[in-house]
């Protein structure tokens, strides 16, 4: 998709939650990066773009590195009245050249539907490892904390603590 007349591509700031929160309510289509981020996390941090249809967002894509130097791209989405490959197609050259400017020299994706793969790979993306999903549907026991340690709930202050153990836990992306 080159924009028509009555579709442009802008960047997010601060100002357009609703526009965001509307459009991943409404998607037809979505990618979202698995883990503590949603889309809304995302205002105001750049690359994250939006395709106005008449002023409406029909499709959107956010890539800030993080961790730097990382460019992962956390959400992709859209409505009905524009394909992702289209949508990919207008978003993705110009997210990947800001996020180039803001010192990424990676781009990921973690992707969890042939749609999304497919559309990355022909990008250029290439797969370099695969996540296993593992479902359990019988009843967990009580986990056993290891000698010394005690376990407790997650509370948001140890967010920064958590962030730090999976940046510690995978070698590279």
């Amino acid at each position: 998709m080159s924009p028509a007349h009555d579709h442009s591509i802008h960047s997010v700031g601060s100002n357009d939650r609703a526009l965001v929160d509307n459009l991943m309510a409404a998607a037809v289509w979505r990618h979202a990066h698995l883990d503590w981020l949603d889309a809304g996390d995302l205002v105001g941090s750049a690359p994250f773009l939006l395709v106005l249809e008449r002023g409406q967002p029909v499709a959107c894509l956010g890539c800030p590195p993080d961790p730097p130097g990382v460019a992962w791209i956390r959400v992709f989405a859209g409505a009905y009245r524009l394909s992702a490959a289209d949508a990919w197609q207008a978003l993705w050259p110009p997210a990947c050249a800001s996020a180039i400017d803001l010192g990424a020299h990676t781009a990921a994706a973690l992707t969890t539907d042939r749609w999304m793969a497919s559309l990355v790979q022909e990008s250029g993306f290439a797969e370099s490892n695969r996540v296993v999903f593992l479902e359990h549907q019988g009843k967990a026991g009580e986990p056993e904390a290891p000698t010394g340690a005690r376990l407790r709930d997650y509370q948001p202050a140890d967010l920064q603590a958590v962030h730090e153990v999976d940046q510690q836990a995978f070698d590279g992306l």
